[in-house]
């Protein structure tokens, strides 16, 4: 088991799997943008809804603790914070870049699917892990 764990977090797999991440991400986002989805339906039970949601969320964060820390454990430093920092990085990207095109493209282009929203969630953290990848951990 801890030469699979080894193997698990090797650099050159981190570097395949971003960058499939990055090219697939790039693909939905260009096939997602043109498509027309329906808008969602207001839910015949909110409160309920809005208490799956956060019940989702809760257990979505839990999930992310967990898995981070085994990341700490089993991850050098320098994948865990190249992996940390890229995803912080990431999750602004897609606050700002969304925050841009509503202000600058939305009324000319349309809005952004939740759909396309994901790749570009993963596009950007593809590109924010070969940044931090070359620029360092600490820049």
């Amino acid at each position: 088991m801890p030469c699979f764990v080894k193997k698990l977090y090797s650099p050159l797999l981190f570097d395949c799997l971003f960058a499939l991440a990055g090219a697939l991400g790039v693909i939905g986002i260009v096939l997602d943008v043109g498509r027309a989805y329906p808008a969602i339906a207001p839910a015949a039970q909110p409160l309920a809804k809005g208490a799956a949601v956060i019940g989702a969320t809760i257990l979505a964060g839990l999930m992310a603790m967990v898995t981070t820390r085994f990341d700490q454990k089993h991850a050098d430093d320098f994948l865990f914070h190249t992996l940390t920092k890229s995803a912080f990085i990431a999750v602004f990207t897609v606050l700002f870049a969304l925050a841009l095109w509503q202000m600058l493209f939305a009324a000319r282009l349309g809005g952004v699917s939740s759909y396309a929203t994901v790749g570009v969630l993963v596009a950007s953290w593809s590109l924010a892990y070969f940044y931090t990848l070359v620029r360092g951990t600490r820049s």
